[in-house]
């Protein structure tokens, strides 16, 4: 974790120097409170009282500068981002010194190269499967409210997936596993009342606009015409129930049926008749 060279020397001296001073605050001069050993290194240290010290906010940012130049590897990381937070981050209760330019540049360099070594693979995030899990856990249980739907309704309102991502989503599918135990999981979690649509009923709207998106002619009957042989069923306006099984059949094989209804005797055959049109097709 710690390299032992002349930074790491140098950290320790400064730490030493304010500990011999038994400094406390508020007495003329300002101090920050300063972890000896980082939290984000030792967390088992973050309420110990012999882990803290009180440096002043030049020594404060040195010791920070320090423990990026005697830390490694992923500490090296955690490291690199307090010492950027220094830069940027101020309170009420922290005097925060100007850097110059140069300094600043140097340290957002050394973070934005720490971030591509540790943090980075060819410009996407690496996500452990112990990060995936904390991730999981943290949004299990949790509902979105309704305002939240309707902002992420809003800010996809429009958008389109382009055909190189389609056919990206459909090749992972294909590749994709699904165990049976999985396909129970997804099962139980929207059956009954944990399926959004529990208890709710589509109106006559919805229903004709879903019939009309998935339509792909148009059924002639002698009552009219209509998207699918189910709505043509549903408004036969005889006495007799026509199912649209056979609405289907007579239709797509342009069949002159000759019913026995009395609202149709002395009309000639073709008016009786039942036709399909593909959409796109046009009669001349």
């Amino acid at each position: 974790m710690f390299i032992e060279n002349d930074n790491y020397t140098l950290y320790f001296n400064i730490i030493k120097k304010a500990i011999s001073e038994e400094r406390k605050k508020n007495e003329g001069v300002y101090y920050e409170n300063h972890h000896i050993y980082p939290r984000s290194l030792f967390p088992e240290k973050t309420n110990d009282k012999d882990n803290t010290v009180l440096l002043t906010a030049k020594e404060h940012f040195t010791c920070h500068e320090l423990l990026v130049k005697f830390t490694e590897g992923k500490f090296k990381s955690k490291m690199h981002h307090a010492l950027w937070m220094m830069c940027n981050a101020t309170t009420d209760l922290q005097q925060r010194d100007k850097i110059d330019a140069d300094k600043y540049e140097e340290i957002r360099i050394l973070f934005s190269q720490n971030l591509k070594e540790n943090h980075h693979n060819k410009g996407k995030s690496i996500i452990t499967d112990k990060g995936r899990c904390k991730i999981s856990a943290t949004h299990l249980g949790v509902k979105r409210s309704q305002s939240t739907c309707d902002k992420i309704g809003k800010a996809h309102k429009g958008k389109t997936v382009s055909e190189e991502s389609k056919e990206k989503i459909r090749i992972k599918r294909k590749l994709q596993i699904i165990t049976e135990e999985t396909k129970k999981k997804i099962g139980a979690s929207v059956t009954g009342e944990k399926n959004g649509f529990y208890g709710k009923k589509h109106t006559e709207e919805t229903l004709y606009n879903n019939a009309l998106s998935h339509s792909k002619g148009t059924y002639i009957t002698p009552w009219g015409e209509f998207i699918s042989a189910k709505i043509a069923s549903e408004n036969c306006p005889y006495n007799i129930q026509i199912i649209s099984q056979n609405i289907n059949k007579w239709c797509k094989n342009s069949c002159i049926i000759k019913l026995n209804i009395s609202e149709l005797k002395g009309k000639l055959s073709n008016a009786i008749g039942f036709n399909y049109i593909p959409n796109g097709v046009i009669i001349r």
